[in-house]
């Protein structure tokens, strides 16, 4: 009798612990976040952050050294002795091998995953290392930039960097991940993809791509190396009207748009077409610098409230570099950051935003830094643009309508309807 209750016992164990590993699930790169690399350019817009409603002045932003401000509560005793009870009966009666070290990650994650939003997540040191590196705007890689949608799980190319072997194999944006060194990554979050796609220089990997609008899949071999990202990409189309392409907002990012914006108004550019579309977002620091570069000082940024109900302003700190007219070309792959700089521009009407409905992530993310290198990548404030709207699973309308076909190469119709535009306006 002992016995079968002992082996009832293991066998609702196992079935729960198997629940609960399958947890850990949904994951996202479209991020608006705060990295810790990055906590000196925030601490010094949050010193000139406007509170309302006489909150506090601070928001809570845990740097690495420090440690959780509160002590534990007895309910977290008593989740902690009970992690350590299943710790406890693995290692003393389970007879298979196990990595310890792996199950206890896999939990962290699962944990994280429960609260159900995709955006938070557990890092282990080696993914936020990997997330750092790729917020400074240079990595070792393919030349890839990545986005998955968390409700498919489909991984599709954004932008293809010249400085990569993926240029050079012909991989082209639209482009779907299906593979990787044989294995199916239809169902891998995009940071199991971007760890086994990057890797050591010299080294290679093999990746299986889906293009749909010529219904073809093919696999081609990419060579990792040292690539520095673009984040910009400027000329003048015709007379008075230059063209500005921002793919993300990287640490490297704003530099990149003053050089651009002082280049193209030195070549004449009163009217400039500022290309947002495919930018999943990137670091809330870059986004406000960026954004001073086309408003007058004083402006409304945005504002956002944190869990405790404190509610921050931000405002623009600087002249503005451009002040010509502009247009904002977004798609439903313009995200996060790309939606804060296109709902500023849009309320103050500093700009005409034309194309397709944006992504609609209207939440701030913060990285806490735990003890061993790991990190826990958490929702932490609401935003809502100038004029008051909340954008969050809505995204924003442009003003006109517009899009590109992706079978046509050689043209990009929503640049020449903007360009149109300009000329009638």
């Amino acid at each position: 009798m002992e016995e079968k209750k002992n082996q009832g016992f293991w066998k609702g164990f196992w079935i729960g612990f198997a629940l609960f590993m399958f947890c850990s699930t949904a994951l996202i790169s479209v991020i608006l976040w705060r990295s810790m690399e990055g906590l000196d350019a925030w601490k010094a817009r949050q010193e000139t952050a406007k509170p309302t409603e006489e909150k506090p002045t601070e928001i809570h932003v845990v740097d690495p050294e420090t440690e959780p401000g509160d002590e534990p509560s007895q309910a977290r005793n008593d989740e902690a002795e009970r992690l350590e009870e299943v710790i406890r009966y693995i290692d003393d009666y389970f007879v298979l091998d196990y990595d310890k070290d792996e199950m206890i990650n896999a939990a962290l994650k699962a944990y994280v995953d429960a609260a159900g939003d995709p955006y938070s997540q557990y890092l282990t040191a080696e993914e936020f290392d990997a997330m750092m590196e790729e917020s400074s705007g240079s990595y070792c890689g393919v030349g890839v930039q990545i986005q998955q949608k968390t409700e498919t799980m489909v991984t599709t190319v954004l932008q293809v960097f010249s400085s990569g072997s993926a240029k050079e194999a012909g991989v082209k944006p639209g482009d779907i991940i299906i593979g990787i060194n044989g294995e199916n990554a239809t169902m891998m979050t995009v940071d199991e993809i971007v760890s086994l796609v990057r890797g050591e220089e010299g080294t290679t990997v093999e990746v299986t791509f889906w293009r749909e609008w010529e219904e073809m899949e093919y696999t081609v071999t990419l060579t990792r190396r040292p690539v520095e990202v673009d984040t910009v990409y400027y000329e003048m189309k015709t007379d008075g009207i230059g063209y500005l392409q921002l793919t993300e907002f990287d640490d490297v990012s704003v530099k990149q748009m003053e050089t651009a914006l002082k280049a193209l108004k030195k070549e004449g550019c009163s009217k400039l077409i500022l290309d947002l579309r495919n930018n999943p977002g990137g670091l809330l620091s870059s986004v406000l610098d960026i954004a001073d570069l086309f408003m007058k000082k004083g402006l409304l940024i945005f504002s956002m409230e944190d869990k405790q109900g404190n509610v921050y302003t931000y405002s623009s700190e600087k002249k503005a570099t451009f002040d010509g007219d502009v247009i904002v070309l977004v798609n439903s792959y313009s995200a996060s950051a790309s939606e804060v700089l296109t709902g500023c521009l849009k309320d103050h009407k500093l700009a005409l935003i034309m194309g397709q409905k944006t992504f609609g992530k209207g939440i701030v993310q913060g990285f806490f830094k735990l003890s061993d290198g790991s990190a826990i990548k958490l929702t932490t404030e609401h935003y809502q643009t100038p004029g008051g709207h909340d954008i969050h699973k809505i995204g924003i309308e442009p003003d006109v309508e517009g899009f590109d076909d992706p079978t046509t190469e050689d043209v990009d119709e929503l640049i020449e309807q903007a360009i149109d535009y300009f000329k009638q306006h």
